[in-house]
Parts: C-alpha cells; sequence; structure tokens
C-alpha cells in the first residue's frame, strides 16, 4: 500500500492578502442602494461582516460613554476636593507658624516667670530669711542691734516684706555683710543707707532696710 506524503500547508502571508484583497474588492463592488435594511440576512458577505463590525464598534462606543462619563465627572470632582484640601492645608499651615512662634514665646516667659517666683520666699520661708540675714552679721563679726520684719506691704502682683536692720562694725565688714546679703538665693534689696560714726567710736554704725517680695496669690487678691 502506497501512503501519501501529502500534508496541508499553512497559507501563506501572499495567499492571506490575496484573499483580503478579493474579499475588499467584492465589498467596493457591491451598491450601497442595493442593500435593504430589512433584508440584511441577505446582504453580500462582505457587507454583512462589514455592517457587524459597525455595528460593535457603535455599541462599544456608547457603553464607553455611559461608562466613562459618571467617573470622568466624579474623578473631575475628585481632584477639584484634593485641590481644596491642599489649599486648606496650606492655609492652616500658614496660620498655625505664626501661633507656634506666639506659644514658644509664652512657654519662654512662663519659664522666666516661674525661675523668678523661684527666689521670691513664702511665707513659710521668710523666718529662715531674717536667720540668714543675722547669720551673715554674725559672720562677718558685726554687731546686731537689731533685725526686725516690718509692716507687709500689698502691691497689686507681689507683697513687699520691710526687714529693718541697724548694726556696727568696720567699714569694710559692713560692707561685705551688704554683699552677702545681696547674694542671698531669695531676691533681697537693701535701701535707705544710714551710716554714721558714734561720738568718741571707732566702729561704724549701719541702718538700713531690707526688702524682699513674696508672689500674691490670686486667692489672696484685695476685696
Amino acid at each position: 500500500m502506497v501512503k501519501s506524503h501529502w500534508q496541508p500547508r499553512a497559507a501563506s502571508g501572499t495567499g492571506i492578502r490575496v484573499r483580503a484583497r478579493e474579499a475588499l474588492e467584492r465589498l467596493r463592488s457591491v451598491e450601497l442602494e442595493d442593500l435593504e435594511p430589512r433584508n440584511a440576512g441577505n446582504w453580500p458577505a462582505p457587507a454583512r461582516m462589514t455592517a457587524t463590525a459597525l455595528a460593535f464598534a457603535l455599541v462599544l462606543a456608547a457603553a464607553w460613554v455611559a461608562w466613562l462619563g459618571p467617573r470622568s465627572a466624579a474623578l473631575s470632582a475628585g481632584a477639584r476636593a484634593e485641590l481644596q484640601l491642599a489649599d486648606a492645608r496650606r492655609n492652616k499651615a500658614l496660620l498655625a507658624a505664626p501661633l507656634a512662634a506666639e506659644q514658644a514665646r509664652r512657654d519662654a516667659l512662663q519659664a522666666d516667670f516661674s525661675a523668678l517666683l523661684a527666689t521670691l520666699p513664702t511665707g513659710t520661708e521668710v523666718p529662715g530669711l531674717l536667720e540668714d540675714i543675722a547669720r551673715a552679721a554674725l559672720v562677718h563679726e558685726l554687731a546686731v542691734e537689731r533685725i526686725e520684719l516690718g509692716v507687709e506691704d500689698p502691691s497689686e502682683l507681689y507683697f513687699e516684706l520691710p526687714i529693718e536692720i541697724a548694726l556696727s562694725g568696720t567699714y569694710h565688714r559692713i560692707g561685705a555683710f551688704a554683699g552677702a546679703v545681696a547674694a542671698l538665693p531669695r531676691v533681697v534689696t537693701l535701701h535707705g543707707f544710714e551710716v554714721t560714726r558714734p561720738a568718741g567710736g571707732s566702729d561704724l554704725r549701719m541702718e538700713v532696710v531690707a526688702k524682699t517680695y513674696r508672689y500674691r496669690a490670686p486667692a489672696e487678691a484685695a476685696p
């Protein structure tokens, strides 16, 4: 039995181009006035294929417009909203910058105020301050006549506490005493110096008013 060696050959590129050219020629030969819409089933194959492709393209275009239209509007609205939010954030940042600087300045002032308050004696620390002044006089070998707390003088923000001091000693020891009082950890200022030399004496006598200050809390405000 003789076997056949014939095998079908794939269509070559030349054959495909030939068939496409023939289909195009047949489509050109079709007269449009001969095509009846109600009799589309009897149209020539090229006309039916072309009509089908056009109908599919129109349906696809309509579906694309129907699907993309609302989404395009939503995307545009979202883009506008994002721009508005960006502008709002930028404006808030511009407003917040001075506020941050103002807050930093207030914090610095509050820290300075707290540090100043820490140098003022409280009501319970005033007796200790009197003892510190008396100790400074004894350390510098001064003769103390009196160290007395005067009447508290209130002002709007603080109380002024006068301390009357009278003592005697040499010039240098009195000067060292004044320096020691000024160096105390609590705020103490010296006012009204009166230095005299008693008749027939070698030492000097000094009278001075030392003033310290106590913070006036809001609860202590004048009625």
